[in-house]
């Protein structure tokens, strides 16, 4: 039992430490991470949004020839130069088998007005 158990540590060792062979790993297809943002400038010339992600530090990244961009996830369809400084986006890329395609769902964000109604606040502490 002892000897099943040295053996077995040994195999998982060998197998830990064991060289990759050298093969790339096969392209993924489907859905790849998320990348989210604030739009800076758009550049439909050259496919590109700059854009500052989550931590506000600048990226840009080409979107393709004919990505699908959606207005406020359900809303119409938009085209590259519709869109605008100030939306905030999220791109994720679709893979199938033989092409690759940019989606972008954009939030515009909009002003707007009204009253308070009630405040609740937490209850004070006694000294």
């Amino acid at each position: 039992m002892i000897i099943a158990a040295a053996v077995s540590v040994l195999l998982s060792l060998g197998v830990l430490f064991m060289p990759g062979g050298g093969e790339s790993p096969a392209p993924t297809i489907g859905k790849t991470k998320a990348l989210a943002g604030v739009i800076r400038e758009v550049l439909p010339k050259d496919e590109k949004i700059v854009f500052d992600d989550e931590s506000g530090v600048p990226d840009e990244i080409v979107v393709g020839r004919k990505p699908r961009i959606r207005l406020d996830n359900d809303g119409p369809y938009l085209r590259l130069h519709e869109l605008a400084p100030g939306d905030r986006i999220e791109i994720r890329f679709e893979e199938t088998a033989n092409s690759r395609t940019c989606v972008i769902n954009a939030l515009r964000p909009q002003e707007g007005s009204g009253k308070i109604k009630d405040v609740d606040l937490p209850p004070r502490s006694s000294p």
